[in-house]
């Protein structure tokens, strides 16, 4: 278990912790789908080798649980943004 899902335990309980985490993995697969779209994009970061989907969306998590929504400047396309958004639905707000 890792540094950052030891802490996301702590604050937020196991299973907020998991959720977490699940969506966090799910955004890399995002990620790797879309990877032509990434690499043929300008990097926001010298430390990166090209455009990655976590600069594109903000994750909020306070007592009321998660919330997501994407930066304003993001412009991503459409149908990236809408896979984006299913997983998180899928994950925090299915019963």
């Amino acid at each position: 278990m890792n540094t950052t899902k030891n802490l996301n335990e702590l604050f937020y309980g196991k299973e907020a912790a998991e959720k977490i985490e699940k969506f966090k993995n799910g955004m890399l697969d995002i990620e790797k789908k879309h990877l032509d779209f990434f690499e043929q994009r300008p990097k926001k970061f010298t430390h990166d080798k090209s455009d990655r989907l976590h600069n594109h969306y903000i994750t909020q998590t306070n007592n009321n649980g998660m919330s997501f929504s994407f930066i304003k400047d993001s412009d991503l396309e459409q149908h990236i943004r809408n896979e984006c958004t299913e997983l998180f639905n899928q994950i925090f707000n299915s019963k």
